[in-house]
Protein backbone atom coordinates (compact mmCIF):
# COMPACT_ATOMS: atom_id res chain seq x y z
CA UNK A 1 0.00 0.00 0.00
CA UNK A 2 1.39 3.43 -0.87
CA UNK A 3 1.87 6.07 1.78
CA UNK A 4 -1.04 8.21 0.45
CA UNK A 5 -3.50 5.30 0.31
CA UNK A 6 -2.47 4.22 3.80
CA UNK A 7 -3.09 7.69 5.23
CA UNK A 8 -6.50 7.98 3.54
CA UNK A 9 -7.55 4.60 4.92
CA UNK A 10 -6.42 5.50 8.43
CA UNK A 11 -8.38 8.76 8.42
CA UNK A 12 -11.50 6.95 7.24
CA UNK A 13 -11.19 4.43 10.08
CA UNK A 14 -10.68 7.21 12.63
CA UNK A 15 -13.80 9.09 11.58
CA UNK A 16 -15.80 5.89 11.64
CA UNK A 17 -14.63 5.21 15.21
CA UNK A 18 -15.59 8.73 16.29
CA UNK A 19 -19.10 8.25 14.96
CA UNK A 20 -19.50 4.88 16.67
CA UNK A 21 -18.12 6.09 20.01
CA UNK A 22 -20.38 9.16 20.02
CA UNK A 23 -23.24 6.77 20.86
CA UNK A 24 -21.39 5.14 23.77
CA UNK A 25 -20.70 6.40 27.28
CA UNK A 26 -17.10 5.43 27.96
CA UNK A 27 -15.49 7.19 30.90
CA UNK A 28 -11.95 8.32 31.60
CA UNK A 29 -10.86 7.39 35.12
CA UNK A 30 -8.85 9.66 37.40
CA UNK A 31 -5.97 8.35 39.54
CA UNK A 32 -6.64 7.77 43.23
CA UNK A 33 -5.12 6.12 46.28
CA UNK A 34 -5.32 2.33 46.02
CA UNK A 35 -7.14 0.93 49.10
CA UNK A 36 -4.89 -0.78 51.63
CA UNK A 37 -6.89 -4.00 51.36
CA UNK A 38 -6.39 -4.34 47.59
CA UNK A 39 -4.28 -7.27 46.43
CA UNK A 40 -2.53 -7.95 43.13
CA UNK A 41 -4.61 -10.42 41.12
CA UNK A 42 -2.04 -10.59 38.32
CA UNK A 43 1.25 -8.92 37.44
CA UNK A 44 3.24 -8.46 34.23
CA UNK A 45 6.95 -7.59 34.07
CA UNK A 46 8.45 -7.01 30.65
CA UNK A 47 11.91 -5.67 29.74
CA UNK A 48 12.26 -2.15 28.38
CA UNK A 49 15.53 -2.67 26.54
CA UNK A 50 15.58 -5.59 24.14
CA UNK A 51 17.88 -4.58 21.27
CA UNK A 52 21.68 -4.38 21.27
CA UNK A 53 22.14 -3.12 17.70
CA UNK A 54 23.28 0.56 17.93
CA UNK A 55 20.87 1.47 15.13
CA UNK A 56 17.96 0.48 17.39
CA UNK A 57 18.94 2.68 20.34
CA UNK A 58 17.10 5.79 19.18
CA UNK A 59 13.81 3.95 18.75
CA UNK A 60 14.33 2.05 21.99
CA UNK A 61 14.71 5.31 23.89
CA UNK A 62 11.70 6.74 22.08
CA UNK A 63 9.63 3.71 23.03
CA UNK A 64 10.53 4.09 26.69
CA UNK A 65 9.64 7.80 26.62
CA UNK A 66 6.23 6.93 25.15
CA UNK A 67 5.69 4.27 27.80
CA UNK A 68 6.41 6.81 30.53
CA UNK A 69 3.45 8.87 29.29
CA UNK A 70 0.93 6.08 28.81
CA UNK A 71 1.83 4.30 32.05
CA UNK A 72 1.23 7.51 33.96
CA UNK A 73 -2.22 7.78 32.34
CA UNK A 74 -3.37 4.37 33.61
CA UNK A 75 -1.48 4.22 36.92
CA UNK A 76 -3.58 3.94 40.09
CA UNK A 77 -6.97 4.13 38.38
CA UNK A 78 -10.12 2.31 39.50
CA UNK A 79 -12.50 0.87 36.91
CA UNK A 80 -15.90 0.50 38.61
CA UNK A 81 -18.01 -2.61 38.16
CA UNK A 82 -19.78 -2.66 34.82
CA UNK A 83 -17.73 0.20 33.36
CA UNK A 84 -15.61 -0.34 30.26
CA UNK A 85 -11.90 0.43 30.23
CA UNK A 86 -10.82 1.87 26.88
CA UNK A 87 -7.09 2.21 26.23
CA UNK A 88 -7.49 5.29 24.03
CA UNK A 89 -10.11 6.97 26.18
CA UNK A 90 -7.73 6.66 29.12
CA UNK A 91 -4.49 7.56 27.33
CA UNK A 92 -5.75 10.25 24.97
CA UNK A 93 -4.32 11.46 21.67
CA UNK A 94 -0.68 10.34 21.24
CA UNK A 95 0.76 13.49 19.65
CA UNK A 96 4.08 15.32 19.84
CA UNK A 97 2.45 18.13 21.81
CA UNK A 98 1.99 15.75 24.75
CA UNK A 99 5.61 14.61 24.71
CA UNK A 100 5.30 11.52 22.51
CA UNK A 101 8.27 10.84 20.25
CA UNK A 102 9.27 8.45 17.49
CA UNK A 103 9.50 4.87 18.72
CA UNK A 104 9.19 1.27 17.55
CA UNK A 105 5.81 0.37 16.08
CA UNK A 106 4.64 -2.78 14.33
CA UNK A 107 2.84 -1.60 11.17
CA UNK A 108 1.96 -3.47 7.98
CA UNK A 109 4.24 -6.33 8.98
CA UNK A 110 7.35 -4.29 9.82
CA UNK A 111 8.77 -2.61 12.92
CA UNK A 112 8.90 1.01 11.79
CA UNK A 113 9.55 4.41 13.40
CA UNK A 114 6.31 6.15 14.38
CA UNK A 115 5.18 8.82 16.81
CA UNK A 116 4.07 7.07 20.03
CA UNK A 117 5.61 3.85 18.78
CA UNK A 118 6.12 1.16 21.40
CA UNK A 119 3.04 1.76 23.54
CA UNK A 120 1.68 -1.62 22.48
CA UNK A 121 3.96 -3.03 25.17
CA UNK A 122 1.43 -1.64 27.65
CA UNK A 123 -1.66 -2.76 25.72
CA UNK A 124 -0.11 -6.23 25.39
CA UNK A 125 0.41 -6.41 29.15
CA UNK A 126 -3.08 -5.13 29.95
CA UNK A 127 -4.70 -7.67 27.65
CA UNK A 128 -2.64 -10.50 29.09
CA UNK A 129 -3.59 -9.51 32.65
CA UNK A 130 -7.25 -9.11 31.68
CA UNK A 131 -7.21 -12.69 30.44
CA UNK A 132 -5.53 -13.93 33.60
CA UNK A 133 -8.04 -12.22 35.88
CA UNK A 134 -11.15 -13.23 33.95
CA UNK A 135 -12.14 -9.76 32.74
CA UNK A 136 -14.54 -9.55 29.81
CA UNK A 137 -12.65 -8.58 26.63
CA UNK A 138 -14.87 -6.13 24.78
CA UNK A 139 -12.40 -5.32 21.97
CA UNK A 140 -8.98 -6.66 21.07
CA UNK A 141 -6.88 -6.80 17.89
CA UNK A 142 -3.81 -8.95 17.38
CA UNK A 143 -0.58 -7.89 15.69
CA UNK A 144 0.03 -8.90 12.09
CA UNK A 145 3.54 -10.21 12.83
CA UNK A 146 5.52 -11.57 15.73
CA UNK A 147 8.01 -9.44 17.62
CA UNK A 148 10.67 -11.74 19.12
CA UNK A 149 10.43 -12.23 22.92
CA UNK A 150 7.08 -10.43 23.19
CA UNK A 151 3.59 -11.64 24.07
CA UNK A 152 2.77 -11.60 20.34
CA UNK A 153 4.51 -14.94 20.04
CA UNK A 154 2.02 -16.44 22.51
CA UNK A 155 -1.03 -14.82 20.96
CA UNK A 156 -1.82 -12.84 24.11
CA UNK A 157 -1.04 -9.46 22.54
CA UNK A 158 -3.28 -6.49 21.78
CA UNK A 159 -2.25 -3.90 19.23
CA UNK A 160 -3.58 -0.32 19.35
CA UNK A 161 -3.63 2.53 16.84
CA UNK A 162 -5.25 5.88 17.46
CA UNK A 163 -8.18 5.76 17.67
CA UNK A 164 -9.74 3.05 15.56
CA UNK A 165 -7.86 0.02 16.94
CA UNK A 166 -8.55 -0.09 20.67
CA UNK A 167 -8.30 -2.43 23.66
CA UNK A 168 -11.40 -2.55 25.85
CA UNK A 169 -12.43 -4.75 28.76
CA UNK A 170 -14.65 -4.67 31.85
CA UNK A 171 -15.53 -6.66 34.97
CA UNK A 172 -18.44 -7.39 37.26
CA UNK A 173 -16.55 -5.98 40.27
CA UNK A 174 -14.33 -2.95 40.80
CA UNK A 175 -10.70 -3.43 39.82
CA UNK A 176 -7.58 -1.27 39.90
CA UNK A 177 -4.68 -0.82 37.51
CA UNK A 178 -1.09 0.07 38.32
CA UNK A 179 1.53 0.67 35.61
CA UNK A 180 5.01 2.08 36.08
CA UNK A 181 8.58 1.74 34.83
CA UNK A 182 11.66 0.71 36.75
CA UNK A 183 15.10 1.29 35.25
CA UNK A 184 14.82 -1.94 33.23
CA UNK A 185 11.22 -3.16 33.27
CA UNK A 186 7.62 -2.14 32.77
CA UNK A 187 5.48 -3.38 35.66
CA UNK A 188 1.70 -3.64 35.24
CA UNK A 189 -0.75 -5.01 37.81
CA UNK A 190 -4.47 -5.56 38.11
CA UNK A 191 -5.65 -5.38 41.69
CA UNK A 192 -8.85 -6.34 43.42
CA UNK A 193 -10.18 -7.70 46.70
CA UNK A 194 -9.05 -10.81 48.55
CA UNK A 195 -12.43 -12.35 47.69
CA UNK A 196 -11.69 -11.86 43.99
CA UNK A 197 -8.28 -13.41 44.49
CA UNK A 198 -9.78 -16.47 46.16
CA UNK A 199 -12.20 -17.12 43.28
CA UNK A 200 -9.80 -16.26 40.47
CA UNK A 201 -9.63 -18.77 37.63
CA UNK A 202 -6.94 -18.27 35.01
CA UNK A 203 -8.37 -18.53 31.51
CA UNK A 204 -4.90 -19.24 30.19
CA UNK A 205 -5.06 -22.72 31.72
CA UNK A 206 -8.01 -23.74 29.60
CA UNK A 207 -7.67 -21.72 26.40
CA UNK A 208 -4.82 -21.91 23.91
CA UNK A 209 -3.66 -18.94 21.85
CA UNK A 210 -1.83 -19.18 18.58
CA UNK A 211 0.08 -16.49 16.72
CA UNK A 212 0.59 -16.50 12.97
CA UNK A 213 4.29 -17.37 13.30
CA UNK A 214 5.55 -14.70 10.89
CA UNK A 215 8.46 -12.66 12.27
CA UNK A 216 8.45 -8.88 11.70
CA UNK A 217 11.37 -7.06 10.12
CA UNK A 218 12.89 -3.98 11.73
CA UNK A 219 13.18 -0.79 9.70
CA UNK A 220 16.52 -0.13 11.36
CA UNK A 221 18.18 -3.42 10.43
CA UNK A 222 16.32 -4.90 7.44
CA UNK A 223 18.60 -3.23 4.86
CA UNK A 224 15.78 -2.30 2.46
CA UNK A 225 16.32 1.40 1.77
CA UNK A 226 13.63 1.73 -0.92
CA UNK A 227 10.71 1.41 1.53
CA UNK A 228 8.65 4.63 1.69
CA UNK A 229 9.04 4.71 5.50
CA UNK A 230 12.78 4.18 5.62
CA UNK A 231 13.90 7.71 4.84
CA UNK A 232 11.54 9.37 7.31
CA UNK A 233 13.64 8.59 10.35
CA UNK A 234 17.05 9.57 11.69
CA UNK A 235 19.07 6.34 11.72
CA UNK A 236 22.14 7.78 13.43
CA UNK A 237 23.07 5.62 16.44
CA UNK A 238 22.94 7.45 19.77
CA UNK A 239 23.92 6.69 23.34
CA UNK A 240 22.14 7.77 26.49
CA UNK A 241 22.82 11.16 28.05
CA UNK A 242 22.77 12.41 31.63
CA UNK A 243 20.71 15.31 32.99
CA UNK A 244 21.41 17.13 36.26
CA UNK A 245 18.29 18.57 37.92
CA UNK A 246 19.20 21.07 40.63
CA UNK A 247 17.88 23.97 42.66
CA UNK A 248 19.76 26.42 44.89
CA UNK A 249 23.49 26.05 44.59
CA UNK A 250 25.50 24.03 47.09
CA UNK A 251 29.25 24.46 46.56
CA UNK A 252 29.79 20.72 47.14
CA UNK A 253 27.30 19.76 44.44
CA UNK A 254 28.52 22.48 42.12
CA UNK A 255 32.04 21.02 42.26
CA UNK A 256 30.70 17.48 41.81
CA UNK A 257 28.63 18.35 38.73
CA UNK A 258 31.36 20.53 37.24
CA UNK A 259 33.72 17.53 37.29
CA UNK A 260 31.16 14.94 36.14
CA UNK A 261 29.11 16.70 33.45
CA UNK A 262 29.90 16.05 29.78
CA UNK A 263 29.31 18.36 26.78
CA UNK A 264 26.38 16.24 25.55
CA UNK A 265 24.66 16.31 28.95
CA UNK A 266 21.95 18.65 30.25
CA UNK A 267 22.01 20.97 33.26
CA UNK A 268 18.54 21.92 34.53
CA UNK A 269 18.98 24.98 36.77
CA UNK A 270 16.25 27.31 38.09
CA UNK A 271 17.33 30.51 36.32
CA UNK A 272 20.06 32.32 34.40
CA UNK A 273 21.82 33.51 37.55
CA UNK A 274 24.08 36.02 35.81
CA UNK A 275 21.28 37.69 33.90
CA UNK A 276 18.97 37.99 36.92
CA UNK A 277 21.78 38.58 39.45
CA UNK A 278 20.75 35.69 41.69
CA UNK A 279 24.02 34.22 42.93
CA UNK A 280 22.34 31.42 44.86
CA UNK A 281 21.46 29.79 41.52
CA UNK A 282 24.91 30.23 39.97
CA UNK A 283 25.99 26.80 38.74
CA UNK A 284 29.28 26.17 36.94
CA UNK A 285 29.23 24.06 33.79
CA UNK A 286 30.99 23.79 30.46
CA UNK A 287 29.88 26.48 28.02
CA UNK A 288 28.67 23.91 25.48
CA UNK A 289 26.50 21.97 27.94
CA UNK A 290 22.79 22.10 27.09
CA UNK A 291 21.08 24.20 29.78
CA UNK A 292 17.41 24.24 30.77
CA UNK A 293 15.88 26.86 33.06
CA UNK A 294 12.59 27.47 34.84
CA UNK A 295 12.62 31.26 34.93
CA UNK A 296 8.99 32.13 35.66
CA UNK A 297 8.50 29.54 38.44
CA UNK A 298 11.75 30.67 40.05
CA UNK A 299 10.84 34.37 39.99
CA UNK A 300 7.40 33.56 41.39
CA UNK A 301 8.99 31.50 44.17
CA UNK A 302 11.36 34.34 45.06
CA UNK A 303 8.51 36.83 45.32
CA UNK A 304 6.20 34.59 47.38
CA UNK A 305 9.04 33.47 49.67
CA UNK A 306 9.74 37.08 50.61
CA UNK A 307 6.07 37.56 51.47
CA UNK A 308 6.01 34.44 53.67
CA UNK A 309 9.49 34.86 55.17
CA UNK A 310 8.14 35.23 58.72
CA UNK A 311 5.56 32.44 58.44
CA UNK A 312 7.51 29.21 58.90
CA UNK A 313 4.76 26.58 58.39
CA UNK A 314 3.18 28.46 55.49
CA UNK A 315 6.59 28.91 53.87
CA UNK A 316 7.30 25.17 54.14
CA UNK A 317 3.93 24.35 52.59
CA UNK A 318 4.66 26.76 49.77
CA UNK A 319 8.09 25.17 49.32
CA UNK A 320 6.48 21.85 48.38
CA UNK A 321 4.40 23.62 45.73
CA UNK A 322 7.50 25.36 44.37
CA UNK A 323 9.41 22.07 44.22
CA UNK A 324 6.55 20.44 42.34
CA UNK A 325 6.36 23.27 39.81
CA UNK A 326 10.13 23.20 39.28
CA UNK A 327 10.18 19.42 38.85
CA UNK A 328 7.41 19.53 36.25
CA UNK A 329 9.08 22.36 34.37
CA UNK A 330 12.31 20.38 34.13
CA UNK A 331 10.50 17.16 33.20
CA UNK A 332 8.71 18.85 30.34
CA UNK A 333 12.04 19.86 28.81
CA UNK A 334 13.96 16.60 29.22
CA UNK A 335 14.93 14.95 25.94
CA UNK A 336 13.84 11.36 25.35
CA UNK A 337 17.47 10.20 25.03
CA UNK A 338 18.33 11.07 28.64
CA UNK A 339 19.07 7.70 30.20
CA UNK A 340 20.50 8.84 33.53
CA UNK A 341 19.51 11.55 36.00
CA UNK A 342 21.22 13.22 38.91
CA UNK A 343 18.42 14.79 40.95
CA UNK A 344 18.09 17.19 43.87
CA UNK A 345 16.26 15.44 46.69
CA UNK A 346 13.60 18.16 46.90
CA UNK A 347 12.43 17.32 43.36
CA UNK A 348 12.45 13.56 43.88
CA UNK A 349 8.87 12.76 45.02
CA UNK A 350 7.29 14.71 42.17
CA UNK A 351 9.51 13.17 39.48
CA UNK A 352 8.81 9.73 40.94
CA UNK A 353 5.04 10.23 41.05
CA UNK A 354 4.94 11.53 37.48
CA UNK A 355 6.95 8.59 36.12
CA UNK A 356 9.86 10.74 34.93
CA UNK A 357 12.39 8.45 36.63
CA UNK A 358 10.98 5.32 34.97
CA UNK A 359 13.21 3.66 32.39
CA UNK A 360 16.18 5.61 33.73
CA UNK A 361 18.86 5.13 36.35
CA UNK A 362 19.34 7.99 38.78
CA UNK A 363 21.42 9.36 41.65
CA UNK A 364 20.13 11.67 44.38
CA UNK A 365 21.85 14.80 45.65
CA UNK A 366 20.70 14.64 49.28
CA UNK A 367 19.89 17.96 50.94
CA UNK A 368 18.44 16.66 54.21
CA UNK A 369 17.27 13.54 55.98
CA UNK A 370 14.58 11.51 54.19
CA UNK A 371 11.19 12.94 55.10
CA UNK A 372 9.99 9.73 56.72
CA UNK A 373 13.05 9.65 59.02
CA UNK A 374 12.86 13.38 59.72
CA UNK A 375 9.20 13.20 60.75
CA UNK A 376 9.74 10.09 62.89
CA UNK A 377 12.52 11.91 64.76
CA UNK A 378 10.38 15.01 65.30
CA UNK A 379 7.34 12.97 66.41
CA UNK A 380 9.43 11.02 68.91
CA UNK A 381 10.97 14.19 70.35
CA UNK A 382 7.62 15.99 70.50
CA UNK A 383 6.15 13.07 72.47
CA UNK A 384 8.90 13.63 75.06
CA UNK A 385 8.52 17.43 75.08
CA UNK A 386 4.97 18.47 74.07
CA UNK A 387 5.65 21.99 75.35
CA UNK A 388 8.12 22.47 72.48
CA UNK A 389 5.35 23.20 70.00
CA UNK A 390 7.59 23.96 67.02
CA UNK A 391 8.64 20.30 66.91
CA UNK A 392 5.17 19.58 65.48
CA UNK A 393 4.53 22.65 63.37
CA UNK A 394 4.32 20.97 59.94
CA UNK A 395 4.33 17.53 58.32
CA UNK A 396 4.57 16.67 54.62
CA UNK A 397 1.62 15.08 52.80
CA UNK A 398 1.58 11.29 53.09
CA UNK A 399 1.98 10.74 49.35
CA UNK A 400 5.12 12.90 49.30
CA UNK A 401 6.65 10.88 52.14
CA UNK A 402 5.84 7.60 50.39
CA UNK A 403 7.03 8.73 46.96
CA UNK A 404 10.36 10.01 48.29
CA UNK A 405 10.96 6.80 50.24
CA UNK A 406 10.27 4.60 47.22
CA UNK A 407 12.49 6.73 45.00
CA UNK A 408 15.37 6.64 47.47
CA UNK A 409 15.14 2.85 47.57
CA UNK A 410 15.30 2.74 43.76
CA UNK A 411 18.19 5.21 43.45
CA UNK A 412 21.62 3.96 42.41
CA UNK A 413 23.62 6.31 44.62
CA UNK A 414 23.05 8.81 47.42
CA UNK A 415 25.47 11.72 47.04
CA UNK A 416 26.03 14.01 50.03
CA UNK A 417 28.68 15.82 52.08
CA UNK A 418 26.61 15.12 55.23
CA UNK A 419 28.30 12.31 57.18
CA UNK A 420 25.20 11.46 59.24
CA UNK A 421 22.95 11.19 56.17
CA UNK A 422 25.58 9.09 54.38
CA UNK A 423 25.61 6.69 57.35
CA UNK A 424 21.92 5.91 56.70
CA UNK A 425 22.80 4.56 53.22
CA UNK A 426 25.96 2.50 53.83
CA UNK A 427 25.64 0.48 50.61
CA UNK A 428 25.23 3.34 48.14
CA UNK A 429 26.34 6.60 49.73
CA UNK A 430 29.00 8.76 48.07
CA UNK A 431 30.44 11.09 50.72
CA UNK A 432 31.69 14.42 49.40
CA UNK A 433 33.99 16.81 51.24
CA UNK A 434 32.37 19.83 52.82
CA UNK A 435 33.41 23.07 51.17
CA UNK A 436 35.55 25.05 53.60
CA UNK A 437 34.83 28.79 53.34
CA UNK A 438 37.53 31.42 53.28
CA UNK A 439 38.32 32.63 56.79
CA UNK A 440 37.14 36.22 57.29
CA UNK A 441 39.86 38.78 57.93
CA UNK A 442 40.38 40.94 61.04
CA UNK A 443 38.75 38.53 63.48
CA UNK A 444 39.72 39.21 67.08
CA UNK A 445 40.32 36.16 69.27
CA UNK A 446 38.10 35.84 72.33
CA UNK A 447 36.51 33.46 74.78
CA UNK A 448 32.80 33.97 74.16
CA UNK A 449 30.55 30.98 73.45
CA UNK A 450 28.41 31.33 70.31
CA UNK A 451 25.20 29.52 69.44
CA UNK A 452 24.59 30.00 65.69
CA UNK A 453 20.96 28.92 66.00
CA UNK A 454 18.33 29.76 65.05
CA UNK A 455 16.74 29.63 68.49
CA UNK A 456 14.46 26.67 67.96
CA UNK A 457 14.10 23.30 69.64
CA UNK A 458 15.41 21.14 66.82
CA UNK A 459 18.64 23.17 66.70
CA UNK A 460 19.35 22.45 70.39
CA UNK A 461 18.29 25.84 71.78
CA UNK A 462 16.80 24.38 74.99
CA UNK A 463 19.95 22.42 75.80
CA UNK A 464 22.18 25.44 75.11
CA UNK A 465 20.03 27.64 77.33
CA UNK A 466 20.12 25.14 80.20
CA UNK A 467 23.89 24.68 79.85
CA UNK A 468 24.49 28.45 79.88
CA UNK A 469 22.46 28.81 83.08
CA UNK A 470 24.33 25.90 84.72
CA UNK A 471 27.72 27.34 83.79
CA UNK A 472 26.84 30.99 84.30
CA UNK A 473 28.25 32.01 80.90
CA UNK A 474 27.12 34.57 78.38
CA UNK A 475 26.06 33.53 74.91
CA UNK A 476 26.61 35.16 71.56
CA UNK A 477 23.48 34.67 69.45
CA UNK A 478 23.47 35.24 65.70
CA UNK A 479 20.10 34.08 64.35
CA UNK A 480 16.39 34.64 64.86
CA UNK A 481 14.48 33.51 67.95
CA UNK A 482 11.38 31.39 67.24
CA UNK A 483 10.71 30.07 70.76
CA UNK A 484 9.15 33.21 72.25
CA UNK A 485 10.35 36.65 73.26
CA UNK A 486 11.16 35.57 76.82
CA UNK A 487 13.08 32.41 75.88
CA UNK A 488 16.52 33.85 76.72
CA UNK A 489 15.44 36.18 79.54
CA UNK A 490 17.47 34.41 82.25
CA UNK A 491 20.63 34.13 80.14
CA UNK A 492 23.28 36.82 79.53
CA UNK A 493 22.82 37.18 75.75
CA UNK A 494 24.91 39.30 73.42
CA UNK A 495 24.55 40.06 69.75
CA UNK A 496 27.49 40.63 67.36
CA UNK A 497 28.60 44.23 67.07
CA UNK A 498 27.31 46.02 63.99
CA UNK A 499 29.61 45.67 61.01
CA UNK A 500 31.63 42.85 62.59
CA UNK A 501 31.67 39.12 61.93
CA UNK A 502 29.54 36.96 64.21
CA UNK A 503 32.77 35.11 65.09
CA UNK A 504 34.56 38.20 66.38
CA UNK A 505 35.58 37.55 70.00
CA UNK A 506 34.24 33.97 69.91
CA UNK A 507 36.31 31.11 71.33
CA UNK A 508 33.79 28.26 71.06
CA UNK A 509 30.77 27.47 68.84
CA UNK A 510 28.07 25.16 70.17
CA UNK A 511 25.36 23.48 68.02
CA UNK A 512 23.77 20.42 69.74
CA UNK A 513 21.15 20.07 67.00
CA UNK A 514 18.58 17.35 66.51
CA UNK A 515 18.48 18.28 62.80
CA UNK A 516 20.98 20.24 60.73
CA UNK A 517 21.14 20.11 56.94
CA UNK A 518 23.94 22.58 56.15
CA UNK A 519 26.38 23.29 58.99
CA UNK A 520 27.77 26.34 57.18
CA UNK A 521 28.38 28.42 60.31
CA UNK A 522 30.19 25.53 61.96
CA UNK A 523 32.45 25.28 58.91
CA UNK A 524 33.14 29.02 59.15
CA UNK A 525 34.30 28.53 62.74
CA UNK A 526 36.50 25.56 61.84
CA UNK A 527 38.09 27.56 59.01
CA UNK A 528 39.27 30.03 61.67
CA UNK A 529 40.46 27.29 64.00
CA UNK A 530 37.64 27.91 66.51
CA UNK A 531 36.59 24.67 68.23
CA UNK A 532 33.07 23.35 67.69
CA UNK A 533 30.78 21.22 69.84
CA UNK A 534 28.11 19.53 67.70
CA UNK A 535 25.96 16.44 67.44
CA UNK A 536 26.41 13.70 64.84
CA UNK A 537 23.23 15.04 63.25
CA UNK A 538 25.17 18.14 62.16
CA UNK A 539 26.95 15.95 59.62
CA UNK A 540 30.53 17.13 60.10
CA UNK A 541 31.86 13.66 60.75
CA UNK A 542 35.08 12.96 62.58
CA UNK A 543 37.45 15.89 62.10
CA UNK A 544 39.93 18.00 64.03
CA UNK A 545 38.39 20.74 66.09
CA UNK A 546 35.00 19.05 66.52
CA UNK A 547 33.74 17.54 69.79
CA UNK A 548 30.79 15.25 69.11
CA UNK A 549 28.02 15.03 71.72
CA UNK A 550 24.70 13.21 71.82
CA UNK A 551 21.55 15.24 71.30
CA UNK A 552 19.30 16.03 74.24
CA UNK A 553 21.67 15.72 77.18
CA UNK A 554 22.35 18.96 79.07
CA UNK A 555 24.83 17.26 81.39
CA UNK A 556 26.86 15.93 78.46
CA UNK A 557 26.86 19.38 76.85
CA UNK A 558 27.96 21.06 80.09
CA UNK A 559 30.86 18.63 80.47
CA UNK A 560 31.90 19.14 76.85
CA UNK A 561 31.91 22.96 77.21
CA UNK A 562 33.96 22.70 80.40
CA UNK A 563 36.45 20.37 78.75
CA UNK A 564 36.94 22.61 75.70
CA UNK A 565 37.09 25.93 77.58
CA UNK A 566 39.54 24.62 80.17
CA UNK A 567 42.17 23.67 77.57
Amino acid sequence: MSNLKYRIAVQAFRWRRRLLDSRLKIARFEPLDIPKGAVALAESRTPLWSETDPAEQRLQMGKVQNLRIVCRAVHNICVPAGETFSFWKQVGYPGRGRGFVSGRQLQEGCIVPAIAGGICQLSNALHDLALQTGLEIVERHGHSRQVPNSSVAAGRDATVAWNYIDLRFKAKADFYIQAFLTADEMVVRILGTKKQEATLVSLLERKAFRANGVIANSCETCGQDDCYRHGAHDHTPISGKTAYLVDQRWPEYNAYIRDAIQPEDTLCAPIDAERFRMARYSWSAHADVHQVTATLPTLRRSWISRKLASQGPELRKAAFRFDEELARCYAGQLMFDVRRLCVYQSLLPFLWRDGVLGGRTFDVLMQRLPIFALQEILDEEFAKHPERRLLADYRAPDWVVKAEREALEAADRIITPHAYIASLFPDKAVLLNWHMPNAPANIQAGNRVAFPGPSIARKGAYEVRDAALRLGISLSLTAANHEGDDFWDEVDVRRPDSGKSWLDGVGLVVQPALLEDQPRKLLEALALGIPVIATRQCGLGERDGVTVVDYGGTEVLVNAIRAVTST
